[in-house]
């Protein structure tokens, strides 16, 4: 299910806040759908249950950086957790309108169990594609990430990996940090699109110094650290201070 996170970041007014899933709670309650859908992935990863939740790009870091840098920042997932508390709240916020809540109780949904339901985890990513999809239209580069996501997601239809690069790219026009950040890793890997590093590092440093997002200044450092495509010592420490002015979780990480 972290997974998911790789392209989402939530928004709302409880801003996954440090003092447990209260905030969050209030704010669904009131209406909000971003919290309802925020208070659903509280509860499914058990933080704020067990100990403080995690700031959005640390649950980026899990869902992003997991197998490169092992968890040695933040502590792993709590064990403890309330999934049908989780399925409540994603429900609530996909009745409230946030696609997130439909994905993810799709995702939930569609899981071997008491609580699966394919059909209705069929209707709950269809939801959530024509939310994305008409969010996308109107020029939210976010939402057309996220479509981006479904494609190699499995989220109601077939992996396609040109379709998600298409929609990466449009949530780059758009100003997207992580459609650039996405973008730039296909293009580096050279697997669905050929392999093009002048345009790759453009990409990243869209994403990370005019957009600011970390995933984008995280990608920097170890395209210009010692195992990257071009090292440069120099712009590799840049882009550590970069990421760490962002978020001082990330000031902890190893030295390359």
């Amino acid at each position: 299910m972290l997974s998911l996170l790789t392209t989402i970041a939530f928004a709302g007014s409880c801003e996954l806040s440090r003092s447990g899933t209260e905030p969050c709670r209030v704010a669904c309650d009131k209406g909000d759908a971003e919290a309802c859908s925020a208070l659903g992935f509280l509860l499914e990863t058990g933080h704020g249950l067990e100990q403080p939740p995690p700031t959005a790009n640390e649950m980026v870091f899990h869902s992003e950086f997991d197998d490169e840098y092992g968890g040695q920042i933040v502590q792993d997932i709590p064990k403890v957790n309330d999934v049908p508390g989780a399925v409540i709240a994603y429900g609530k916020g996909c009745a409230l309108g946030d696609p997130y809540g439909c994905v993810s109780t799709g995702v939930l949904q569609n899981l071997e169990g008491p609580r699966q339901d394919k059909a209705a985890a069929k209707e709950n990513f269809s939801k959530a594609f024509h939310g994305w999809t008409a969010g996308c239209a109107r020029g939210d580069g976010r939402d057309c990430q996220h479509i981006a996501a479904s494609w190699w997601g499995n989220w109601g239809h077939a992996e396609d990996a040109r379709e998600s690069y298409k929609w990466s790219a449009r949530a780059c026009e758009l100003n997207d940090g992580r459609g650039c950040w996405a973008q730039a890793n296909a293009l580096i890997a050279g697997e669905v699109v050929p392999r093009d590093l002048d345009l790759a590092e453009k990409l990243h440093i869209k994403s990370c110094d005019a957009i600011g997002e970390i995933v984008g200044c995280l990608a920097l450092e170890d395209f210009y650290g010692p195992k990257g495509e071009r090292k440069n010592p120099h712009k590799a420490k840049r882009y550590r201070a970069r990421s760490c002015s962002l978020d001082e979780v990330f000031c902890q990480r190893p030295d390359l």
